[in-house]
């Protein structure tokens, strides 16, 4: 096994340092049931499930104007696919 190199060190420093930041973005993620799904429909704007998910979990705070809104989407997206 040879020298290790500053420019090796660096790189490892900067990968540390990216993977510190994105796994940070994770655990924000799952946090709370609510920032699970919400980043879920923002990663899968298109897709029924976290629209549905979300709802669940607004509806579990008491935000039952926004679930409602949810739900809404979500059958839009149900009956555009024709799965109603």
């Amino acid at each position: 096994m040879g020298r290790v190199t500053a420019r090796q060190i660096v790189i490892v420093a900067v990968l540390l340092s990216w993977y510190s930041v994105v796994g940070h973005r994770r655990v924000e993620d799952w946090s709370s049931e609510l920032n699970l799904w919400t980043r879920a429909t923002a990663i899968s704007p298109l897709k029924p499930r976290p629209h549905i998910n979300r709802a669940k979990a607004l509806f579990g705070l008491g935000r039952v104007d926004e679930a409602v809104q949810e739900v809404y989407i979500a059958a839009s997206m149900e009956e555009a696919r024709g799965e109603h």
